[in-house]
């Protein structure tokens, strides 16, 4: 869903509307950038079945795929799209407040989120069971894994209330991308009850700053087993950053407009993808240092933002090479409308597909090319009809409210 935006400061605490704006600008782009990521998210899960089912994963096939392996820091760009997407209503009142209150925000964030979740979280049990089923009529092999194992009461509970981040045995218990959506959903906490405040109180520097010393204080203070690195408390920080972005692109405070107008953020983005891919991940050579890695890529995907949006304000075609018409490409596009379903429901699918792929028995290279080609096609298709049927039904009735709240504020 694309999201427009007026160009124009904030209001008085005071008023309920927005100025005279500016002319409307549309940033299609955030649209395409969660469906990339989507997309990288599918791929390194593709890759991680790949190896599952290989007696000698280090194939020069398998090796080919080591790109791959990236796709995890796409989770990140999905907490710092939430952070800018989060804020833009906020910034164009000038105490910061959360439109509609606090509990129309939770309800806003409860019927986007949690009837897909849901829908998925039953699909992936039954999915499940049924594969439970087949092996032991099949006597098929899955080495030591057993998901039917993994679905105790707590597992179940746990996923039923969103904390199944909590522990590390729950997070990745039924369908593992299912982490990141409990994180989001406690993150939606901190922002509304503690970030925003602490944003008008302190400001939005401050803000940031307190974020990281939140996420990361598990890492630091706590014990390796306990210190919830599973659940990439750090992304808080990332959430933060988001908020800055927004801040950055829309706020009317003086320094934060110089920032936006007098930044190259061109070369700043550049600069930040030789860091955080080049020198970063060289230095750091196993790329397990979330906690290092993760920011960087926030800052990173904040650059990328604030110069699409130049871009889009400056109404002149990006040149070709230029990220803007990567992100505003009909396919990226086309990916967005329901990245969410697909990062839901692709987990169940790949891992169904190499069942199958294993069951036959196909030689490697064949088997490899029918997890990637087979499972990207079969997840893409039934994410497709997953978001018609369970996603995009409430995105219809949030734009019918949000137009009927327009209409009245008129």
């Amino acid at each position: 869903m694309s999201v427009t935006v007026n160009s124009s400061s904030a209001t008085s605490p005071d008023s309920s509307a927005s100025p005279s704006p500016a002319k409307p600008i549309r940033l299609d782009f955030l649209d395409g950038m969660r469906g990339l990521a989507a997309l990288c998210v599918l791929f390194v899960h593709l890759r991680g079945q790949c190896i599952e089912g290989l007696a000698h994963p280090s194939n020069r096939l398998i090796s080919s795929t080591n790109w791959m392996s990236y796709g995890k820091d796409a989770v990140a760009v999905f907490i710092v799209l939430s952070g800018f997407c989060l804020m833009l209503p906020t910034v164009r009142f000038a105490d910061r407040r959360l439109n509609g209150g606090l509990l129309q925000f939770f309800k806003r964030r409860s019927l986007r989120i949690l009837p897909p979740y849901y829908a998925a979280l039953v699909l992936g049990i039954l999915s499940i069971l049924a594969v439970d089923v087949l092996k032991r009529h099949t006597h098929l092999s899955d080495g030591a894994k057993n998901a039917a194992a993994n679905l105790t009461a707590g597992n179940i509970l746990s996923h039923a209330f969103l904390i199944h981040d909590f522990r590390n045995a729950w997070a990745f218990g039924i369908e593992p991308p299912m982490w990141s959506v409990a994180v989001e959903w406690h993150i939606y906490f901190i922002f509304a009850l503690l970030l925003l405040p602490l944003r008008r109180k302190a400001g939005i520097w401050i803000t940031v700053a307190a974020a990281f010393l939140l996420g990361c204080a598990p890492h630091l203070l706590l014990p390796a087993q306990n210190n919830f690195d599973w659940a990439c408390p750090w992304f808080i920080g990332l959430f933060a950053v988001g908020m800055l972005g927004a801040e950055i692109a829309f706020s009317d405070i003086p320094s934060l407009v110089s920032i936006r107008d007098r930044t190259p953020w061109s070369a700043v983005s550049i600069a930040l993808a030789i860091t955080t891919y080049g020198i970063a991940a060289t230095l750091l050579k196993l790329r397990d240092v979330d906690i290092i890695m993760h920011p960087l890529l926030g800052c990173l995907c904040v650059s990328v933002i604030l110069m699409c949006i130049r871009q889009v304000r400056s109404g002149n075609a990006a040149f070709p090479l230029h990220p803007l018409r990567m992100l505003e490409s009909r396919a990226a596009m086309i990916l967005g409308s329901f990245s969410y379903s697909l990062y839901l429901v692709h987990g169940l699918l790949i891992t169904r597909v190499r069942v199958f792929m294993q069951l036959h028995h196909f030689h490697t290279p064949v088997y490899v090319l029918g997890v990637l080609v087979g499972g990207a096609a079969l997840s893409l298709i039934a994410a497709y009809i997953f978001h018609l049927l369970f996603e995009k039904p409430f995105m219809t009735a949030k734009m019918k409210r949000l137009k009927t709240e327009e209409n009245r504020a008129r």
